[in-house]
């Protein structure tokens, strides 16, 4: 996802922000990452770092299947 353009990696961090709130995760407030830290590569955008959060948080299982549903949307948004 790291190396997608930020318009993929928007449209990716919907689809995982969606499959995150569907399973009821729950995060903490990144605006103050995307607002004064900026460290990481997704800090860039709060989409970005809400859907790097949720994965953080997730299950493994659920981590698994994030990863699934991110692969097969950027591979179809390639084909």
């Amino acid at each position: 996802m790291r190396n997608a353009d930020i318009d993929k990696q928007i449209l990716a961090s919907r689809k995982i922000i969606e499959i995150a709130k569907a399973h009821d995760l729950l995060i903490k407030d990144v605006s103050p990452y995307v607002r004064t830290l900026r460290r990481r590569w997704y800090d860039v955008d709060e989409e970005l770092c809400m859907a790097m959060e949720y994965l953080k948080t997730a299950s493994l299982e659920i981590q698994k299947k994030l990863a699934i549903e991110v692969i097969n949307f950027l591979c179809e948004m390639e084909g």
